[in-house]
């Protein structure tokens, strides 16, 4: 979904993107990216390492050198990319007119049932600084809007679906066969493939659906 985000909206507008330099949970950083910029069209991608103090620094002069009409805290729990932003944000060292919160399923009871004890002490100081630092709050569905507004109740929160995949309507009148979706992921509750294959059994066209991931 964030890469569909990042691929529209770079098409009229200027988008920056800080992220890992590596996938989730390994040791490893991709090859030649660590401490790197990549120009994707109009997006600028930058992969860095948190656990080093110079990449830190570094990104931190790069975010405070520019002033942002939005900043996107695209997860609740995530450390470096979410909550640390968030109070640079209110200490000034992030210049932007809105910052949109959203926690992606992070407020779900599975979710907060995993490391609870930890997540039930720290959640104070995360809502307080979520709350400081936040325009709004953005939910991708229904159930995570109602949550927002029980765990947040002071900070404006707003629907709005996922951008997906533009798939061309013509694509398989052209191709014939089923539609082929892979879904590639860990395989927890919180990925909600459960409702995903549920979705998929009412829809009135050929599909071939393959999942692939650790439980």
């Amino acid at each position: 979904a964030l890469t569909n985000l990042v691929r529209q909206a770079s098409r009229k507008h200027d988008v920056t993107v800080v992220t890992q330099d590596r996938d989730l949970g390994d040791t490893r950083p991709y090859r030649h990216l660590s401490g790197h910029v990549v120009t994707h069209g109009a997006a600028r991608i930058y992969y860095v390492n948190f656990s080093s103090p110079i990449q830190r620094l570094s990104i931190g002069r790069v975010l405070s050198r520019e002033r942002y009409d939005l900043t996107l805290l695209n997860s609740m729990w995530n450390r470096s990319l979410s909550f640390e932003p968030a109070a640079f944000k209110l200490l000034g060292g992030i210049k932007s007119t809105h910052v949109a919160f959203m926690p992606r399923g992070e407020l779900e009871a599975g979710a907060l049932a995993l490391k609870s004890g930890k997540k039930s002490i720290a959640f104070p100081l995360v809502r307080g600084i979520y709350t400081s630092a936040s325009t709004c709050a953005v939910a991708t569905s229904e159930s995570e809007l109602s949550n927002l507004r029980r765990y947040f109740p002071n900070l404006p929160a707003y629907l709005s679906s996922d951008v997906v995949d533009e798939l061309d309507p013509g694509y398989l009148l052209r191709h014939g066969g089923p539609l082929r979706v892979l879904f590639i992921a860990r395989v927890p509750p919180t990925k909600g493939l459960l409702q995903l294959l549920r979705a998929l059994a009412l829809v009135d066209m050929p599909i071939d659906p393959e999942v692939v991931g650790p439980f």
